[in-house]
């Protein structure tokens, strides 16, 4: 009688085991898929009298849908006004083909109203230029028109690329000297690339990033722990059972 409750006992501990283990990976696999995070770099953004605005944001996506990312400022300068980054009074929306920057209020009569509209959606392996038509991308800032102004140029660009991490899987090495030769890098075969690479070579660059989780290893490891405690425990309480009768 004892050894068929110990049996029944250890096989609804394993199915259980088994359960808590399928969903662990699941769960693991699910938050994963929504963690991948890219860093992109507004360079040369340069407006018609050599202003510049510089900045870098993080665009967070789902696997296998990187469009539908969702983009956030990490450093932002504008030139002109009183409005900063730092100081948190600037709005911003970062979407896949298109950046908005405004002045949150009027600060000091300063208003402040930026666009930028990308040539096409941004690209995770690729430089993207703006659209330089007025009409589309554009600078108003200091209220009355007074620096009113089109961009004469600018792209955005996965700042990995800016580093000599030309495929982009995380560090400058042989590799990515391999994909400058092949004319793979932002400017193709130019010296500021081969500079880049030069510089970081053998560098460990942070280009994604996902929600810290346990391996699957210790996933198993954990279950069998559980699975260990739990078959102890109902040993002993059969034991007991027996006893008593």
């Amino acid at each position: 009688m004892t050894h068929q409750l110990e049996r029944k006992l250890m096989v609804i501990t394993v199915k259980r085991m088994l359960s808590w283990t399928i969903n662990s990976v699941i769960i693991m696999i699910v938050s994963n898929a929504h963690a991948d995070t890219l860093n992109f770099t507004l360079d040369n953004l340069l407006l018609d009298d050599g202003g510049q605005i510089t900045g870098t944001f993080d665009w967070t996506f789902s696997a296998g849908d990187f469009e539908g990312g969702s983009g956030a400022f990490t450093a932002l300068d504008i030139p002109y006004t009183a409005y900063s980054f730092a100081a948190g009074n600037l709005n911003t929306d970062v979407q896949s083909n298109a950046i908005e920057i405004s002045g949150n209020g009027n600060y000091h009569d300063m208003g402040l109203d930026i666009r930028i509209v990308l040539s096409q959606s941004l690209s995770p392996t690729q430089s993207v230029p703006i659209d330089t038509d007025p009409t589309q991308s554009f600078f108003e800032c200091c209220g009355n028109g007074f620096q009113d102004q089109p961009f004469l140029s600018g792209r955005v660009v996965p700042t990995a690329l800016l580093n000599g991490d030309f495929d982009i899987d995380g560090d400058a090495d042989g590799h990515d000297f391999l994909e400058w030769q092949r004319g793979n890098s932002l400017d193709p075969l130019s010296a500021s690339d081969l500079a880049a690479w030069k510089n970081n070579y053998s560098v460990s660059l942070l280009v994604a990033t996902s929600v810290a989780l346990p391996e699957p290893s210790t996933v198993v490891l954990l279950s069998f722990a559980v699975v260990w405690s739990n078959l102890t425990r109902r040993r002993l309480i059969a034991s007991i059972v027996s006893r008593t009768h």
